[in-house]
């Protein structure tokens, strides 16, 4: 991680992560990128695939996947995609400060976007303070259904930090007033497919 941790040749620049976990281990994927002109730029790329050889449970492989994702300097980071719960993990929340643009798969909304917790000297604010587009793909639904997200974008929209837009891809049917209490909370809401597509994660076991 020497590399990673020493700095960005060029300003302005950070790290763009892909994280997907499964049963059977992880993907991991980054870059480090700069604008150039209106465009970006990749200074390197790394990728990795983490085997363990072995069927664990979610809970396991999630840990081993969430400790490994701790060790990059978090701050750096400003897209990510991954089918973590990181809005569950207040230390990665906390870390992302500089995240602008989050892109999370096949999460399940219900537990996902759960009230992580809050302790010590943090508030709502600290959380991903940064994040300003998010992209959700084939996610699924709990118990709660939509009312961890509604509630969740609602606490950023009153705190000042409203999302300038939440788009959905291969999205579960919603009821008129969940869309209309997300337009509420989001400045552009845009949904595109219904339905699910092959899982990600089973690519993985």
């Amino acid at each position: 991680m020497f590399s990673v941790r020493r700095g960005a040749r060029f300003p302005g620049g950070g790290l763009e992560l892909s994280v997907i976990y499964g049963l059977c281990g992880f993907q991991f994927s980054m870059e480090s990128t700069h604008p150039v002109c209106g465009s970006v730029e990749v200074d390197w790329f790394a990728k990795a695939w983490v085997n363990m050889g072995m069927t664990l449970t979610g809970e396991e492989t999630l840990g081993m996947c969430s400790d490994f994702v701790a060790h990059i300097p978090l701050e750096r980071v400003i897209r990510p995609k991954t089918n973590l719960p990181i809005l569950c993990f207040e230390e990665l929340c906390v870390g992302m400060c500089n995240l602008t643009y989050l892109h999370l798969t096949e999460v399940n909304l219900s537990e996902d976007f759960a009230d992580p917790g809050i302790r010590d000297s943090h508030t709502s604010k600290d959380l991903l303070p940064g994040l300003d587009h998010l992209k959700i793909t084939a996610p699924t639904l709990g118990r709660s259904y939509w009312s961890p997200l509604t509630e969740f974008l609602t606490r950023r929209a009153a705190v000042a930090n409203r999302l300038s837009s939440l788009v959905f891809t291969i999205c579960p049917r919603m009821c008129p007033e969940d869309i209309e209490s997300i337009k509420q909370a989001v400045d552009v809401f845009l949904r595109r497919g219904m339905g699910m597509n092959q899982s990600i994660r089973s690519l993985l076991m």
